[in-house]
């Protein structure tokens, strides 16, 4: 079933290649990862199902976590097909819907996938390692730029910047774009400021913000264009 404008409030909304630019991925790779090709089948389940192509909050999360193991060097030997198998395992065996957006710690043994969760519980292994504690942690980098709610679900990404100059993307504001924490200005709109304002001064004086807002967002926006090859 289509998910609803309406039921889409709060979770965040992103055409697949709006995700694919801010997890710094081709757009082909996001629309494998989430919906399959013909190169194989999806890795995550989207959350919106696979009908109307749309990417939610947690989709995009989750796209990170498997961007970071694919691409971690600890991690070379791990297809994204074992990264599928430790999904559908913490889902069916563990009853975790989202198992790479919740609250836990990635974990190599070989070339096989686990997940360690906040209950210090092993799970979603792919392969035949079960039970085995001698691991290897991955895809850390990206896990010190979230935040988690009560549930233990991730409910905010620090894209960029720190302090006053903050970038987040929180799907109840704004659906997910990259927003100023503090200002609660996207942070497309003050890039693009600079080019109809004529300057990063005016642009600033015209938002009310400092200059090193306009200057994070410009170096924000930098950054995403470097993509990776994945």
């Amino acid at each position: 079933m289509i998910a609803t404008a309406k039921n889409k409030v709060g979770k965040g909304l992103y055409s697949v290649p709006e995700a694919a630019f801010y997890a710094r991925l081709r757009t082909q790779t996001m629309n494998r990862w989430l919906f399959g090709n013909n190169q194989g089948g999806a890795v995550l389940d989207p959350q919106y199902g696979d009908e109307s192509k749309d990417v939610s909050f947690l989709d995009f999360v989750q796209s990170l976590a498997v961007r970071s193991i694919t691409t971690s060097p600890k991690a070379r030997r791990i297809p994204v097909q074992k990264i599928r198998q430790a999904v559908e395992h913490a889902k069916a065996y563990y009853d975790i819907e989202f198992p790479l957006a919740m609250k836990h710690k990635i974990y190599q043994f070989g070339n096989d996938l686990i997940i360690k969760t906040k209950e210090d519980e092993y799970v979603g292994v792919s392969g035949s390692h079960r039970g085995n504690k001698v691991f290897s942690e991955i895809a850390e980098l990206y896990m010190r730029k979230i935040d988690f709610g009560d549930d233990g679900l991730v409910n905010r990404y620090r894209a960029w910047g720190t302090g006053d100059n903050l970038i987040v993307m929180d799907p109840n504001l704004r659906f997910g774009e990259p927003v100023f924490a503090k200002y609660g200005i996207p942070a497309e709109t003050l890039f693009h400021a600079v080019q109809t304002e004529g300057s990063v001064s005016n642009a600033a004086k015209c938002y009310e913000v400092p200059d090193l807002a306009i200057y994070t967002a410009m170096d924000f926006f930098d950054h995403l264009e470097l993509r990776s090859a994945v």
